[in-house]
């Protein structure tokens, strides 16, 4: 599947299926399924409610690292509340612009649950 993907800051992802090869029923249940994931959350991301902001997130210095060559400050990431769009996790901030260089979610067994 090759997907062009456009994104606009005030509203998230959009997607655009340039073209399709392979098994119908693995894009249509796999890569169509994330897909559409990725484009609703970018949306929802969007929006004021998932930003990384003290309203959503307290947030935790645990030194300096460098990623990418970027000296980044890295944060402990703790939502304030449940939310499936809030994550737990570890932030990278660029030193001079805190532009976000990278986010790590940390994976919990509770996040995998059916229920």
């Amino acid at each position: 599947m090759l997907v062009r993907i456009h994104y606009d800051h005030s509203k998230g992802k959009t997607s655009e299926i340039v073209s399709r090869s392979g098994s119908s029923l693995l894009q249509s249940r796999v890569f169509d399924a994330l897909l559409h994931d990725e484009v609703e959350t970018s949306k929802l991301l969007a929006h004021e409610g998932s930003l990384l902001t003290t309203h959503n997130y307290s947030f935790r210095l645990m030194g300096q690292a460098v990623l990418t060559g970027r000296r980044c400050y890295l944060l402990e990431l703790n939502a304030l509340r449940r939310d499936k769009h809030l994550l737990q996790g570890r932030a990278w901030v660029d030193t001079e612009d805190y532009g976000v260089v990278h986010i790590e979610p940390l994976l919990r067994p509770s996040q995998f649950d059916s229920s």
